[in-house]
């Protein structure tokens, strides 16, 4: 695992935000499991050229998140699962738009 890998997700969290996003149920205060991250750690990294082993795709997803602990995005729920803390994926309230811009 390169230092190098490690930084395109952690400085780059938005992005891979997005990625997860795609793949997964993911919206503010969704559960993120363990195993979500580590397969999506694997594939972000493996589309960016820099493949990992699923063993230091696992260590890299450790990495990651106790960095997106510190950064407040992730809150541990328990030692394999977290909740997601970040509000521009949060949902509309039921009957109600999700952009702000008026209907047409």
């Amino acid at each position: 695992m390169t230092e190098r890998a490690l930084l395109t997700i952690i400085n780059d969290r938005t992005a891979f935000l997005a990625f997860l996003k795609k793949k997964f149920l993911l919206f503010h205060r969704s559960n993120v499991f363990f195993r979500d991250l580590h397969y999506g750690i694997q594939e972000y990294l493996g589309l960016h050229g820099m493949p990992l082993r699923y063993d230091k795709a696992e260590r890299a997803a450790t990495t990651v998140v106790a960095a997106l602990e510190q950064a407040g995005l992730l809150v541990r729920v328990d030692d394999r699962t977290w909740w997601l803390n970040y509000e521009p994926y949060r949902l509309a309230p039921a009957g109600k738009p999700a952009s702000s811009a008026p209907a047409a």
